[in-house]
């Protein structure tokens, strides 16, 4: 099966079993805890950083508490810190979630609802996302914001070929037109 820990080789039974599980829950704990305080430190951990890391969430509780979200808006448990959202969804999903679900209705020919679930996509998608932090997170969640933005742009091109839509889109208000009444006749020539 796989390797006994030494708490269970010199432990048999239920207590070896139990103060295995717990040791192996411990280090997933620490290593839990030491991510988030990397994320929070990325230039080197302070010194009591555990402390640091739970005055950090105090802080975090306490201006939910202001806002109204309540003392529960930071859980713990396992060793570890929850954020949980409830009914809540996280954008990032929601976007991936209606990527997948454009690419199964190009697949089967529904080009307009793959144009509308890839459109939701991009709409999430280019928004800005933490501007001037650039932790390990961050940066690889930027990373997947464009992956998910170029795949849903793929598909939305996708679906309008397959709608027969190769005229350029109509320009926003605001927006002048970089080519001239004459230059446009000039390119039709």
């Amino acid at each position: 099966m796989g390797a006994r820990s030494s708490a269970s080789a010199t432990c048999p039974g239920t207590r070896g079993a139990s103060s295995s599980r717990s040791s192996r829950s411990s280090t997933a704990t620490r290593s839990a805890a030491t991510r988030s305080a990397d994320e929070l430190w990325p230039d080197g951990l302070p010194q009591s950083w555990e402390s640091a890391l739970r005055a950090v969430v105090s802080k975090v509780r306490a201006a939910g508490v202001r806002a109204g979200l309540g003392q529960e808006l930071v859980g713990s448990a396992f060793g570890c810190y929850q954020l949980p959202l409830g009914d809540g969804t996280v954008d990032v999903e929601v976007a991936a979630d209606a990527l997948h679900q454009a690419e199964i209705e190009l697949a089967r020919g529904e080009a307009g609802r793959a144009a509308s679930h890839a459109l939701v996509t991009c709409i999430i998608c280019r928004r800005p996302f933490l501007l001037g932090l650039y932790n390990p997170w961050t940066v690889a969640l930027r990373s997947r914001l464009v992956d998910l933005h170029v795949s849903a742009r793929q598909v939305l091109a996708e679906a309008h070929a397959a709608l027969g839509a190769t005229r350029s889109p109509p320009r926003r208000p605001g927006r002048r037109s970089t080519s001239t009444p004459t230059a446009r006749r000039s390119i039709s020539a």
